[in-house]
């Protein structure tokens, strides 16, 4: 984790995924979902997870860092598990006029397809940032390159206008996993190592305040999480700086 003072932070969305929250989360049962307080905001008129897929953006004066690159252009089903529509992250409001050009740094949390869609700009050979030092952990790298969440998953820590913020990448994909930490992702590399690595920060926060953000999570992906008698609960910002 390397930590960057930052005056702004702002969430991008690219798209969504609507998926079967039994074939995501394997270990999850249906009481796991019909117990959370906020059920009918996280699932659709299907019965179907919705999530979200972008990119924070980080920036202090002409220092400009986009952390992960969302999907890419993509509409495609995988049957009976998921729904990916996405390719909105460049027309986003909340780019407030930074062009692709001023972005001096990519920050790749992991290298899933869900975070590395706009490396490269559609339809063309060149990166959609082609000015940005473009920066992923070396166990990452390898890890894809030769063949946890991810063996070289990171999370980003950064000072903000709103104090102590931890971006935290794919260490939790779903608000419902707060209330019950056991809930395992189906694409953890390491099941148990994902778990246990999950709790630590939320415990962190918990207790110090620190901002947390997810950028998986539907609604807001900024937030705070306070400690329950069992997991934790989840009170998202309503208004950001910037």
């Amino acid at each position: 984790m390397r930590s960057r003072p930052v005056t702004t932070c702002n969430y991008l969305p690219d798209g969504e995924v609507r998926a079967d929250p039994h074939s995501m989360f394997p270990n999850s049962g249906t009481e796991s979902w019909l117990r959370h307080p906020r059920l009918a905001e996280m699932l659709d008129g299907e019965g179907w997870l919705k999530a979200s897929i972008g990119s924070f953006l980080l920036s202090k004066g002409e220092r400009i860092v986009r952390v992960d690159l969302g999907l890419g252009p993509a509409n495609f089903e995988l049957p009976a598990a998921a729904r990916y529509r996405s390719g909105a992250l460049l027309e986003s409001p909340n780019q407030h006029g930074i062009g692709r050009r001023m972005v001096s740094e990519v920050f790749y949390t992991h290298l899933h397809d869900d975070h590395l869609g706009w490396t490269v700009f559609p339809g063309a050979d060149a990166l959609s940032f082609p000015n940005a030092r473009h920066l992923v952990n070396r166990r990452e790298w390898l890890h894809w390159s030769t063949a946890g969440h991810t063996p070289g998953h990171l999370s980003l820590a950064v000072e903000s206008m709103l104090g102590p913020m931890l971006l935290l990448g794919d260490v939790v994909h779903h608000e419902a996993q707060l209330a019950e930490p056991e809930i395992a992702f189906r694409v953890d590399d390491d099941v148990e190592l994902a778990l246990n690595t999950g709790k630590q920060p939320l415990r962190r926060a918990a207790d110090s305040g620190e901002i947390l953000g997810f950028g998986h999570f539907s609604g807001q992906q900024l937030g705070r999480v306070h400690a329950q008698r069992e997991g934790f609960s989840w009170a998202p910002l309503d208004r950001l700086p910037g």
